[in-house]
């Protein structure tokens, strides 16, 4: 699961290109097209979709199909004029522990891994992959994969058929015209700030409310996250759903399709969701800084206090320390970090460390809601100094989002 989870949260990289930057205030009053499933998207904008405009869209949503061997569900799917990608998730049943393990052992020796059939038919056209990403946990695969089409094959009225791997069950699905609306509201309820709209859009299907959050994102950040990175939150908060019986957590950490962050929360037949709960935005830029630390030798702690400077903040490293390793012995430069952050809605807590010409091997520990040390992997021939790369700062964007929850 957290294989499936890392992998889905890479497409939030991938796809949060759909929203480009401009003025926030004539952003937010555009027309925008509606991807259930995937994300918002304003007009005259591209896709990162063969840098092409998103015309199409799943008519439903969370199409599914059963056999004995398989749950198999169309989570969201998209086309351009000559594309149309797909994002699926795939149950298996009725397997062993054992059979897995013996399965991924065929696979690794025969180096199929990584190679997942998937065959897309528009009517009697047959279509091959030709890229795509999955990820496999086991008893449970994802998969997000894009077709080349001709143009003629994508319209509203042929039936699409997925093939998925050598499972008998079938999936088919219909395009619709992409919907567009004036406003962010007539989408769903939303709410903005530092210069980032988020919209929320909520199905309660059983003991669950699924909750979709789109955002419109006009800042200079890229978004990672709505929940907390470490055991806490900021200053002890989370996300949370508000219903009429109190205050409720998700269920699990929540995950990116497209330009869409998914989470779900367990609710009672007798509960009314009433509101969405945000207080911060998880965020992160592509800025980068060098820096040459001293190694101290065993048993001595230099005081450094060296500044690295982002735009929004400085991290500081106040002082050095060479360890080594409780479990494997190996060389470890300990590094205890501050932080000085300049505007007090954005909370820099995290960073990542790298040789400026080598790996990135390094353990954080985090303090509460914070990154507080980093435990730096040492080699041989470093000598008394180490030249370093920190770049990719980590944010809570402070907010309190609040989103009214309607129709459920």
């Amino acid at each position: 699961r957290l294989l499936l989870t890392a992998t889905a949260c890479m497409f939030v990289f991938i796809c949060l290109c759909v929203i480009g930057l401009g003025d926030v205030a004539d952003a937010f009053s555009r027309f925008f097209g509606f991807a259930p499933g995937y994300g918002i998207i304003e007009n005259n904008q591209s896709s990162i979709e063969n840098n092409q405009n998103i015309e199409y869209v799943i008519d439903g949503q969370d199409l599914a199909v059963e056999d004995k061997a398989i749950i198999m569900n169309l989570r969201t799917a998209t086309a351009t004029k000559d594309s149309i990608g797909i994002y699926i998730e795939v149950k298996r049943k009725n397997i062993s522990e054992a059979e897995m393990i013996k399965e991924k052992k065929q696979q690794v020796s025969q180096g199929t891994q990584n190679k997942t059939s998937i065959v897309l038919t528009a009517g009697d056209k047959i279509y091959n992959e030709y890229s795509g990403i999955t990820a496999d946990g086991g008893d449970h695969e994802l998969a997000y994969v894009s077709f080349s089409v001709n143009p003629s094959d994508i319209n509203t009225h042929l039936i699409y058929t997925i093939h998925y791997a050598d499972y008998k069950a079938t999936l088919k699905f219909k395009l619709k015209k992409i919907d567009s609306f004036n406003t962010l509201e007539e989408i769903g309820s939303t709410d903005t700030h530092n210069n980032i709209s988020v919209t929320a859009v909520t199905t309660k299907k059983d003991d669950r409310l699924q909750v979709h959050l789109y955002p419109v994102n006009k800042s200079d950040y890229k978004i990672t996250s709505f929940v907390k990175e470490f055991d806490t939150g900021y200053d002890g908060k989370d996300f949370q759903l508000k219903t009429n019986k109190g205050l409720k957590t998700y269920l699990e950490r929540g995950s990116w399709i497209g330009a869409a962050f998914n989470i779900d929360f367990s609710i009672s037949k007798d509960e009314k969701p009433l509101f969405l709960n945000i207080p911060f935005i998880i965020a992160t830029t592509n800025e980068s800084s060098t820096v040459k630390i001293k190694i101290p030798a065993f048993g001595q702690k230099i005081t450094l206090n060296k500044e690295v400077r982002f735009k929004d903040a400085t991290m500081i490293i106040t002082d050095v320390e060479k360890i080594r390793d409780k479990v494997s012995s190996n060389e470890l430069l300990k590094m205890n970090l501050a932080y000085k952050n300049f505007e007090k809605n954005k909370i820099m807590f995290n960073a990542r460390f790298g040789r400026v010409k080598g790996n990135w091997s390094f353990e954080s520990k985090s303090d509460g809601d914070h990154v507080s040390s980093i435990n730096f992997s040492l080699e041989k021939g470093d000598g008394d100094s180490l030249n370093l790369i920190i770049n990719n700062p980590e944010y809570y964007l402070l907010g309190d989002y609040k989103l009214e929850i309607k129709g459920n």
